[in-house]
């Protein structure tokens, strides 16, 4: 069950995705106002215990990391088609 905190942190991510933003734990800190980096860090582990979040992408230097969202439509959320080799 997703609660409201969590609620929050994935819709400000989708709408993030919809203009190609990733946003780092600390600046969605600021973006949700809730806590600080290390709340929003526990909140997205929780996301993804609970299935929320399918995958991330660590960011490294000024990358920031990218979060696969279960009802996220955007490019990089969408599940890539599987390539069959053929024979």
């Amino acid at each position: 069950m997703v609660t409201r905190r969590q609620r929050e942190i994935l819709d400000l991510l989708t709408r993030c995705h919809a203009v190609d933003f990733h946003p780092s734990p600390a600046h969605l800190s600021r973006l949700v106002g809730i806590g600080g980096e290390k709340a929003i860090r526990s909140e997205l582990g929780r996301l993804i215990m609970e299935g929320e979040v399918n995958g991330v992408e660590a960011g490294s230097g000024n990358t920031p990391a990218r979060y696969r969202l279960k009802g996220c439509s955007c490019p990089w959320c969408k599940p890539s088609p599987t390539l069959v080799a053929e024979p």
